[in-house]
């Protein structure tokens, strides 16, 4: 199952309660998760499992904006082996109709196409520019700039084509701040601060002895608490992100899927594996449910037959 990489932030000061719902749902599917490993099984592939082409995540840097700043976008992909990438682009709408359109930019005239670097990174100005869209959709619109701070939601949609022909997407909004720069903190990407494979860091290590079938190997993340950013809640009062940390192989199965916290252990199995894989690739995403996101990866884990 591989759907796309769809991530909406949640502007500070408002939502709170679809923020906490959302962080809410993560901790479930961490329980269910856990169910799941226990004992119950499914003829669904786990999320967790990179079986053809994905994104993984479109990180933004800074993951808000203002006028003026120079945003840039990466995005981290699977590509399976024996295939590569043919071709990279970024479309861009100040303005879209939402999720139950798929994000159709509101006036087409307003779209805009950029090819990406060969790293598949985009670098690009904010300007006033973006803003020209709103005089397609009110003559008034661009009179004034609002006094107080009003916050944008452009939408930049990645496109990724294989040379085998397979193509996905991945849509990010970046909030836009507009008027009087925002009384709280900006918003900023989790650091992830250590990854240990077997109590071995997983990105400094030359490489790692083969795990056997069925062997298990375990797998620990921290995020350094303070690249975690304080922000409003629905009470108005004042509370800590609290990072969701996912975990992505290319072949094994995760004992679950994905945890909550700033160090989080999960076990990967040497399991369900196909005929002739003798390698695993490995990769950590965390998101801090506002638009922050960081990804470590990938490793590489050579695997023997049991």
């Amino acid at each position: 199952m591989n759907l796309p990489c769809v991530h909406l932030p949640v502007p500070r000061g408002g939502m709170g309660v679809f923020l906490d719902w959302l962080l809410a749902f993560a901790r479930l599917g961490f329980l269910v998760g856990l169910l799941l490993g226990s004992g119950c099984s499914s003829d669904f592939e786990p999320p967790s499992l990179l079986s053809d082409l994905r994104v993984l995540a479109l990180l933004a840097e800074p993951a808000d904006l203002l006028l003026g700043d120079s945003l840039t976008l990466r995005p981290a992909v699977f590509v399976p082996p024996g295939d590569g990438l043919a071709r990279q682009s970024f479309r861009f709408c100040p303005f879209t109709a939402g999720t139950a359109s798929g994000f159709r930019c509101l006036d087409p005239r307003c779209e805009l196409e950029w090819p990406a670097a060969p790293d598949g990174s985009l670098q690009i100005a904010v300007e006033a520019g973006w803003l020209q869209c709103l005089s397609l959709l009110s003559d008034a619109a661009l009179s004034t700039l609002p006094a107080e701070t009003t916050t944008l939601l452009p939408t930049f949609r990645y496109q990724a084509l294989t040379q085998a022909g397979v193509s996905r997407e991945a849509v990010l909004q970046v909030p836009l701040f507009l008027g009087a720069p925002p009384s709280h903190p900006r918003n900023r990407n989790p650091l992830i601060a250590e990854v240990l494979w077997d109590g071995a860091d997983a990105l400094a290590a030359a490489s790692f002895g083969p795990v056997q079938s069925p062997d298990s190997v375990e797998v620990r993340v921290r995020v350094d608490p303070a690249s975690l950013d304080a922000y409003q809640g629905p009470a108005g009062g004042w509370q800590v992100e609290e990072p969701l940390v996912s975990f992505y192989a290319s072949a094994g199965r995760f004992q679950f899927d994905s945890a909550v916290g700033t160090d989080v252990t999960v076990r990967w199995r040497a399991e369900k594996l196909d005929p002739g894989v003798n390698q695993a690739d490995f990769y950590v995403v965390v998101r801090d449910l506002r638009g922050g996101q960081a990804v470590f990866g990938p490793w590489s884990v050579p695997l023997a037959a049991g």
